[in-house]
């Protein structure tokens, strides 16, 4: 498809994004029967989670590097929530379940739950070094540092509601026990308003986003300074020369961020090893051992590089109806654009 064409009203807050051209949304006037329950449309059956005939093999489809559970609450209107919007565009990636009703998340997956719970940690913290994000782990176990891991979770799940209705599902067990993630601010760009909460609480499909591009970038940082800490660790073993490895103070990464207070960390279930921030002592009898752990850099780098927009279409539909609410309002005279940043 061709890239996005610019047809918001004034500021674009999607510009910068590679959101894929929703001009045949434009096209689309009437509704249509949904192929699979028969149900009245426009866009796509909020129900089935398939766009209509119409517009089948035309919108994006979003592959996700990890797993989205979305718990909806019961109340929510599936017609206004844009947690449909992630179902529709990444179908192998998304499922959407209805509270109460909660997936038994076994002792072998890492889950996290994305929620600014009391002992939420950010997406850097994850990456400070492997955790044991086994569900009802009953004790600390710390384990050997896996260099080459890409993502340190499988899971990542969401609760799709108003902020009021969120802490009433918080409060089950079951979504309790899971460890809180906490993505960075970001304002809002959704049209609906919610009494009580100010302009940084984000719509589903923009959680969801934030989320990936975070887990993404860190990753891409955290491989790169893996690598570069490796390759200089094996040509310091090939000299037989001990040595101690370190990340360069004077090296930027860009998208880096200072690290983050770990005191919240209790709630996930163990540390895994020694962050590469302490050093590696490096003994020229471990050439070969290194040299595998090298290796297994060198093959994840080339699995994941920078963050180039990858999941930028999960807004495909978020986009449109924004730019179409825009069209029939004034941005300055929505409420919830006028909400308190704090």
């Amino acid at each position: 498809m061709e890239g996005r064409v610019n047809r918001c009203e004034g500021d674009d807050p999607f510009k910068d994004l590679k959101i894929e051209n929703w001009e045949i949304l434009e096209d689309i006037s009437e509704r249509q029967l949904c192929t699979k329950c028969n149900k009245s449309r426009k866009y796509f059956c909020y129900n089935c989670c398939i766009p209509v005939q119409n517009l089948q093999g035309h919108v994006p489809k979003v592959k996700l590097p990890i797993t989205i559970d979305i718990i909806k609450h019961s109340r929510e209107i599936d017609g206004k929530s844009t947690a449909i919007h992630a179902a529709v565009l990444a179908p192998d990636d998304v499922n959407i379940y209805t509270y109460p009703c909660i997936p038994d998340y076994g002792s072998d997956e890492r889950v996290v739950l994305v929620f600014p719970g009391k002992d939420a940690i950010t997406v850097e913290n994850l990456f400070d070094s492997q955790w044991d994000m086994r569900v009802g782990s009953a004790e600390p176990r710390a384990k050997k540092l896996n260099i080459g891991t890409k993502f340190p979770v499988t899971k990542a799940v969401f609760i799709d509601s108003t902020w009021n209705q969120s802490r009433g599902i918080y409060k089950d067990q079951r979504v309790r026990d899971l460890p809180c993630i906490m993505l960075q601010s970001r304002i809002s760009q959704f049209w609906r308003h919610q009494n009580g909460s100010p302009r940084w609480y984000l719509a589903t499909i923009e959680a969801i986003h934030q989320f990936l591009v975070e887990l993404h970038t860190v990753a891409w940082n955290r491989n790169g300074s893996h690598h570069h800490a490796e390759t200089l660790a094996v040509q310091a073993s090939k000299q037989k020369v001990p040595t101690c490895v370190q990340p360069s103070n004077n090296e930027e990464v860009p998208g880096r961020n200072s690290k983050p207070d770990t005191s919240a960390i209790d709630k996930i279930n163990g540390v895994c090893g020694t962050s590469l921030e302490g050093g590696i002592m490096v003994q020229s009898s471990d050439l070969g051992c290194l040299e595998n752990e090298h290796s297994k850099v060198n093959s994840n780098s080339e699995c994941i590089g920078p963050y180039k927009g990858e999941y930028d279409n999960l807004l495909f539909f978020f986009c449109y109806m924004y730019s179409k609410i825009h069209k029939l309002y004034k941005h300055e005279d929505l409420r919830a654009y006028k909400r308190p940043l704090k």
